[in-house]
């Protein structure tokens, strides 16, 4: 370590840092250019306060961890023939991950998907964040209403890392969660979830099924409550509860058991199966076949109703 002579004008005094070999890259903030710049081993004392510390003798260094878990920084400030020749202090932190995933595939308590695109007014939304790696205490997390204070508000508290938020009136929303010590610089953000508040509607779903040639129908009429109940974890973010009105209807013809060309509007076949019955726009009408497109296609919609595959 050259420390110079005071002929050149350099005292010795000296600030070097290491400890750092981990890292994806550490930049100090020049305070004179305005900027952030590599950190480099080791500094000239009256540089580095000059250029970087300042009055306050406190300089901004942006540290990338290149993996979660313990990092740290090492500053040293040399101090040549003096006792003791140098002082030094340890600057320790965790790294973490932290997910913050719309629309997860978890189900809340009633059934519905953690942080959903949108609420029913009225309703109960759950929203939660994961660190992926490390540890966080749940008392370290915080939840604030970054816009639609008077849209959402929290139900039963704003810490930890899942909350509930009643939609109290329509509208858009953005929630932030921040955890405690955790340092975000651009372009990264601390997690966040936008969505809306919208008018709560009930759909009418009148429900049709194919039977087969031993008479059967290609359903099962007892598992159509549980199919609607899962189209509702999803349609509920939209506002939206699908109902069943009435039992299932049954059709007799096993002529339409199967379509191909469903995307053809003149397919006689499926439009005369489609138009068994009218609604006039009052429910969404299910028809449940067996197959569609020889098996490549899961479901159709037409205005007249969706025809869904069902069978082998």
């Amino acid at each position: 370590m050259e420390r110079g002579d005071k002929k050149s004008g350099n005292t010795g005094l000296e600030v070097v840092v290491g400890g750092h070999d981990n890292a994806a890259s550490v930049a100090a903030r020049n305070r004179l250019a305005g900027q952030h710049e590599p950190l480099q081993g080791s500094y000239e004392a009256s540089g580095w306060l000059s250029a970087y510390a300042g009055q306050s003798r406190t300089a901004e260094v942006r540290y990338a961890a290149d993996a979660t878990g313990p990092h740290g920084l090492t500053v040293t400030y040399a101090q040549p023939d003096t006792l003791p020749g140098s002082v030094s202090t340890n600057l320790t932190f965790e790294a973490i991950r932290i997910l913050s995933e719309p629309v997860t595939a978890a189900a809340d308590p009633a059934g519905h998907v953690v942080n959903p695109g949108g609420m029913p007014l009225g309703g109960t939304g759950h929203f939660k964040i994961e660190v992926a790696d490390g540890a966080v205490p749940d008392a370290d997390f915080t939840w604030t209403v970054k816009s639609g204070a008077g849209r959402v508000a929290f139900a039963g508290g704003s810490t930890g890392p899942d909350v509930a938020v009643n939609a109290a009136a329509t509208g858009t929303f953005t929630l932030e969660a921040d955890v405690r010590g955790l340092v975000i610089t651009p372009p990264h953000v601390r997690p966040h979830f936008t969505g809306a508040v919208l008018p709560a509607v009930t759909v009418p779903v009148t429900v049709w099924i194919v039977k087969d040639a031993q008479d059967d129908p290609i359903r099962n009429p007892s598992t159509v409550p549980g199919l609607l109940a899962d189209a509702n974890k999803i349609l509920w973010q939209n506002g939206l509860t699908l109902v069943q009105s009435g039992p299932c209807r049954l059709l007799d013809n096993t002529n339409w058991l199967h379509h191909v060309d469903v995307l053809n509007p003149a397919n006689a076949s499926l439009s005369a199966m489609l138009n068994t019955t009218n609604s006039a726009g009052d429910a969404v009408e299910l028809y449940f076949v067996n197959m569609l497109e020889g098996g490549e296609a899961a479901g159709v919609r037409w205005p007249e109703g969706i025809a869904i595959a069902s069978g082998e």
